[in-house]
């Protein structure tokens, strides 16, 4: 399913049939009528699921370059777009492809011709930032993240776009702006290392914010820790219970968000998170909780803090499902014990068995998991959010 915005008008790469988002394609291709034809660079927009492609050349377009070639004759067109170059932002030397600018919806603007062109970066330019210590990253969603500096300032703060090919951009516009300031020569250097050929695609959170102007919600972790400290003030205005020995309320400093499909940075992240959602759940506090509301001292002796949660759960939100409800806690907590345990033999077996609990096939990279076990914890909180919103909380006056 395509991502919901609040937008309520249908983006032109959106596919008619499924709604998905297409990707935007130069493809080589050749067309030919009465004795003559043609060969040029054709922009489609593809769908991947409907395996489906819509030329953005009109018939009509086609069969007036034919007309024009030379009866027997093949020739080779090539749009002046495609050696358009916007100026002024061309004195940094960054890569970019100029189709991406006029066939991408929403790109073209009556002023600053070229500023929102797309330009690419390989995953190494995050590498980089990520490994300096006077840097860290935030990723507000999977596809858009913003990196600082040491002191919280925005570095670049236009950000990043990440589409699903996982490589990066910003706008060439942007950039240039950005890099006036010659104070920064050292970094453009690195940025032009890692700049790299267009793959035409920017489907991501920093589209739909920047140019579509719908603020997407949170994907990742950022919505889990919103969600996990919404729903923990809740339960302290109505209860006055505090479920967490820690309020965390940033991920800085405490999180390293994985960046590819790497096994072992996405088992750490599976460790910290734990951390940050079970490992800091308030044991003392959820017992005492429990026991006045009449649950026997004998039934809480050697529960953990994620199995008295999940009883909080229950007897304070009256949730008869709380087990199945809890179940993407109990996989996280499952893979932070297999973190350690990563070379054993049955690994695999243990693996697995998580994947299976959340209704996953064998079939899926660490990474894409990874993405799935976020989804669901976020669901979960959100379900929590929802069952303390229905409660009315305890009777003053009893």
């Amino acid at each position: 399913m395509p991502k919901i915005t609040n937008n309520e008008e249908k983006n032109p790469i959106q596919c008619s049939i499924c709604n998905e988002y297409r990707f935007f394609e130069i493809r080589k291709t050749q067309h030919s009528g009465k004795n003559r034809g043609i060969s040029l660079n054709e922009p489609f927009f593809y769908c991947k699921k409907c395996a489906k492609s819509e030329s953005l050349l009109s018939d009509k377009t086609i069969e007036e370059q034919i007309a024009k070639v030379q009866n027997g004759k093949t020739a080779y067109l090539k749009s002046a777009l495609e050696e358009k170059k916007f100026e002024p932002y061309n004195k940094f030397g960054f890569k970019y492809d100029p189709l991406d600018y006029y066939y991408i919806p929403g790109l073209i603007r009556p002023w600053n011709e070229g500023f929102l062109t797309p330009v690419f970066f390989s995953i190494e330019l995050l590498f980089y930032y990520s490994s300096n210590p006077d840097y860290w990253i935030s990723r507000s969603s999977f596809s858009s993240l913003q990196i600082y500096d040491k002191n919280g300032q925005y570095f670049f703060d236009r950000g990043f776009g990440i589409n699903r090919n996982g490589n990066l951009f910003a706008w060439l516009g942007d950039l240039c702006e950005f890099f006036e300031d010659r104070t920064q020569n050292q970094h453009l250097k690195r940025f032009l290392l890692d700049n790299i050929n267009s793959d035409h695609d920017i489907i991501s959170d920093y589209y739909f914010n920047n140019i579509e102007a719908n603020f997407t919600k949170s994907d990742n972790e950022n919505e889990i820790l919103h969600l996990k400290n919404k729903f923990e003030e809740n339960i302290y205005k109505k209860y006055i219970i505090k479920l967490s020995t820690l309020n965390i309320k940033s991920l800085r400093d405490r999180y390293a968000h994985p960046l590819v499909n790497d096994k072992n940075l996405i088992f750490n992240a599976y460790s910290k998170l734990n951390k940050i959602l079970i490992e800091n759940l308030n044991k003392e506090e959820l017992k005492k909780a429990l026991k006045n509301k009449g649950v026997d001292s004998s039934e809480l002796k050697n529960l953990g803090s994620l199995k008295l949660f999940e009883k909080f759960v229950e007897k304070f939100l009256d949730c008869n499902d709380s087990h199945n409800l809890m179940t993407p806690f109990f996989v996280l907590y499952d893979l932070r014990i297999l973190n350690d345990h990563l070379m054993e033999t049955n690994f695999e077996v243990e693996y697995n068995d998580c994947k299976k609990r959340i209704g996953i096939s064998n079939g899926i990279n660490y990474y894409d998991f990874y993405k799935i076990v976020l989804q669901s914890l976020i669901k979960t909180y959100e379900k929590l959010n929802e069952l303390v919103d229905s409660e009315a909380g305890p009777d003053p006056n009893a």
